[in-house]
């Protein structure tokens, strides 16, 4: 739950919300994020490691699996790029950017 009480939804290509959040606000739904996607990620890993008869089936479940955990990898990047822009846009000031979307 976010402070506000609503509920945030994870994937469906949410990621277009975060172009309009705060660095503060876009921490804590990364934040929230990130355990659903470890969630997710693990889940079709150990979904692949029971279908060893079946490595075309496993394979697949293994390529979901890295799918999801290309997506924290992402996640991560994206609460810190705003600082690495904001760095080159501000003159140095890396702490009042915000990502430019």
């Amino acid at each position: 739950m976010s402070e506000r009480g609503t509920k945030i939804t994870f994937g469906g290509r949410q990621a277009r919300a975060l172009c309009n959040m705060s660095h503060s606000a876009r921490l804590d739904f990364i934040a929230e994020g990130l355990p659903v996607v470890l969630q997710s990620a693990r889940g079709f890993w150990r979904a692949a490691e029971t279908l060893k008869e079946r490595p075309r089936e496993a394979a697949v479940l293994a390529g979901f699996a890295e799918e999801e955990s290309a997506k924290a990898l992402i996640l991560i990047d994206l609460g810190s790029v705003d600082k690495l822009i904001g760095l080159e846009a501000s003159g140095g000031d890396m702490y009042e950017a915000e990502v430019a979307c």
